[in-house]
């Protein structure tokens, strides 16, 4: 267990990777805050080494407060594999907590969320969306199981991805860049659809066949054929073909075959 954070990408996201880190959200004049916080240290102290402890003092890191959008302490978050897969707010007695934490740990039968997480990582996507669609139905107000599954159907069905999500707030930025793709892919849509209109100039063609290629699922070829777009005139379309390569970036992930195939030849048309 650690008193405080020193620093959260080491701490949190990069521990992650080797087992679930608990995040207190706190602050030291939180009444509730001094109740919770000796229930899960002892909760902590006799887990050996199936979680970790991190404490986040509110008002020391008031910009990791903003980024996770803490709006009332205490606040709990367990992160795995650099993900929110679990969060509760307030004071919740002992047992409570526990059940929360048989619940949400990736750990002897693995939890849904840890093996829908290695599914993703694994580029499983099928198999990741079946159990996505079969724990939602559980538990539809979960922002991690929304989310998770908006981002594997933006790509086919933006509209669809919007309404999963649609009473939701984007409190991490994974969410608000899930939120930002979906939008982009919308546009996507609208243009190979013929509901929205381009204009004029040399690359309209070419930009209206990547758009057409992504409803068709070619994604590689759309993205190509995006990068073209960029290096004759990127600031069609409201910077249209960056935002598309950003935003299929983002909800293909980094180990899918298409971003490891085109990203570094974006990175460098771009930059």
């Amino acid at each position: 267990m650690l008193s405080d954070v020193q620093n959260f990408q080491e701490d949190v996201i990069s521990a992650s990777e080797e087992r679930p880190v608990v995040v207190d959200f706190w602050a030291p004049w939180c009444g509730p805050c001094r109740v919770l916080g000796p229930t899960l240290e002892k909760l902590d102290s006799e887990s050996g080494p199936e979680w970790t402890l991190v404490k986040v003092n509110t008002d020391e890191n008031q910009n990791l407060a903003v980024e996770y959008g803490i709006r009332g302490i205490p606040a709990v978050k367990m992160f795995w594999k650099g993900q929110i897969v679990g969060e509760f707010t307030g004071a919740l007695p002992e047992h409570a907590i526990r059940d929360w934490l048989g619940t949400t740990l990736p750990s002897g039968d693995k939890s849904v969320k840890a093996q829908i997480l290695e599914a993703i990582e694994a580029g499983d996507s099928e198999r990741a969306e079946k159990m996505l669609e079969k724990a939602i139905l559980e538990d539809p107000a979960d922002p991690f199981l929304a989310y998770s599954l908006a981002e594997r159907r933006a790509i086919s069905d933006p509209v669809a991805a919007e309404k999963i999500i649609a009473n939701m707030e984007a409190s991490e930025p994974s969410q608000i860049q899930i939120r930002d793709s979906i939008e982009t892919l919308k546009h996507i849509h609208g243009i190979a659809s013929g509901e929205l209109q381009l204009p004029e100039g040399d690359v309209r063609d070419l930009y209206m066949k990547a758009g057409q290629d992504v409803v068709d699922g070619k994604l590689s070829a759309a993205i190509k054929k995006y990068i073209d777009v960029i290096g004759k005139e990127r600031y069609y379309d409201d910077d249209g073909s960056r935002k598309a390569c950003i935003a299929l970036f983002t909800l293909l992930g980094p180990g899918h075959p298409v971003t490891r195939e085109l990203r570094r030849t974006f990175d460098m048309i771009l930059y």
